[in-house]
C-alpha cells in the first residue's frame, strides 16, 4: 500500500503540487514494523504535511494505491479522494521604521526605531514563540521585546520593537532611495501544536 497526494493551491488550481507524507507509526492499530501490510481490522495512517503560503481555496488530493489479495490472486487496486479547504491568514502585522534624529543618538552612525504590532487575526489563540529580525548589510540591533512566550486572545495585539544601529566604518544597503534595513519572522502555534512562521519582506527607511 502507498500513499500519494498533491495540493491544488490560488496560484496553482490547474497544476498541483506534490505534498510531503510521512508515515505514522505506533498505537490505535498502526503497524508498529513500518511495513505497509494492512491486516484485517486494524488501520494504517499517515501524515500530510505542507507549508501553506496562501490565502484562499485549496484542494488535497490523496491518492492510495494497494494490492488486494483474493484467493490467492492479487489485483492492483487504487482509489483518490479531495478534501477542500479554506486557508487564511493567522497573523497580521503592521510595521512603521523611522530614523532617529541626532539629538536622540549618540555617535556618528544611523539609528532607526523599527516598531512592529502583530494581531491574532484567528478565532482560536495563538501562541507567539517570538519574533526576530534578519539585518541588512552594516547593522545591529536590541531587542526591547518579552523573551517569555505570549498567548494571543482573538484580535489581541502584540506590541514589539528593534533599535537598529550603523556599524562603526560599515555602509549600508540602499534600494531605490531607501535603506534596506531588517526583515522581521514571526514563529507561532495553535491550541493543537501546529506551526506556522510568518515573514515580512525586506522593511526600509527613505533616506533623508
Amino acid at each position: 500500500m502507498s500513499i500519494a497526494a498533491e495540493l491544488q493551491t490560488p496560484l496553482t488550481a490547474q497544476k498541483g503540487e506534490d505534498v510531503e507524507v510521512e508515515r505514522k507509526d505506533g498505537e490505535d492499530g498502526e503497524s508498529a514494523d513500518g511495513t505497509n501490510d494492512l491486516q484485517a481490522g486494524k488501520s494504517l495512517q499517515w501524515l500530510v504535511r505542507h507549508d501553506l503560503k496562501e490565502e484562499g481555496m485549496h484542494v488535497l488530493a490523496v491518492t492510495v494505491s494497494y494490492t488486494e489479495v483474493v484467493d490467492t490472486e492479487e489485483r492492483s487496486r487504487s482509489f483518490r479522494k479531495l478534501y477542500q479547504f479554506s486557508a487564511q491568514q493567522a497573523l497580521g502585522v503592521r510595521t512603521k521604521v523611522g530614523e532617529l534624529t541626532r539629538k536622540d543618538v549618540q555617535g556618528k552612525g544611523k539609528v532607526f526605531a523599527l516598531e512592529a504590532q502583530v494581531e491574532n487575526m484567528t478565532e482560536q489563540s495563538i501562541l507567539l514563540d517570538g519574533v526576530k529580525a534578519s539585518l541588512g548589510k552594516g547593522l545591529r540591533s536590541t531587542g526591547f521585546n518579552s523573551e517569555e512566550k505570549v498567548l494571543l486572545m482573538p484580535q489581541d495585539v502584540e506590541q514589539v520593537a528593534f533599535r537598529l544601529e550603523q556599524e562603526e566604518g560599515a555602509e549600508l544597503e540602499e534600494s531605490a532611495g531607501r535603506y534596506v534595513l531588517a526583515q522581521l519572522t514571526v514563529d507561532w502555534r495553535l491550541a493543537m501544536g501546529q506551526d506556522g512562521v510568518l515573514k515580512t519582506g525586506w522593511l526600509g527607511c527613505r533616506k533623508k
